[in-house]
């Protein structure tokens, strides 16, 4: 499946040393097609990714925002985050200097 690649931007704010998404369950996986998600490419890169929530309004409720992260490789410095952006923000290349309301 590669129609994640609609939906989602890869960053290119750190140029050479950015590393690339692929679709793939991963080392460990129950079900090889249902586990699959989004995975690093490489060991010692950097990566960023973000997609435009469509328009919605929670107003009176909690917004649940939630991610799993499974590090399968050796990690020195490193760990998965979650930033939220105003709708204003447009420039999704560029997350490192982007105005963050929320980061997880």
């Amino acid at each position: 499946m590669r129609g994640w690649e609609d939906r989602w931007v890869e960053s290119t704010a750190k140029g050479s040393e950015q590393g690339a998404f692929k679709w793939s369950a991963g080392k460990f996986y129950n079900d090889a097609e249902k586990d699959k998600g989004l995975q690093t490419s490489q060991d010692a890169r950097f990566y960023g990714i973000s997609s435009k929530f469509d328009s919605f309004d929670n107003e009176g409720k909690d917004l649940v925002i939630q991610f799993t992260v499974k590090h399968e490789q050796k990690i020195d410095c490193g760990g998965g985050y979650v930033k939220y952006f105003p709708p204003t923000w447009s420039k999704l290349t560029c997350m490192e200097i982007a105005p963050t309301i929320l980061c997880l």
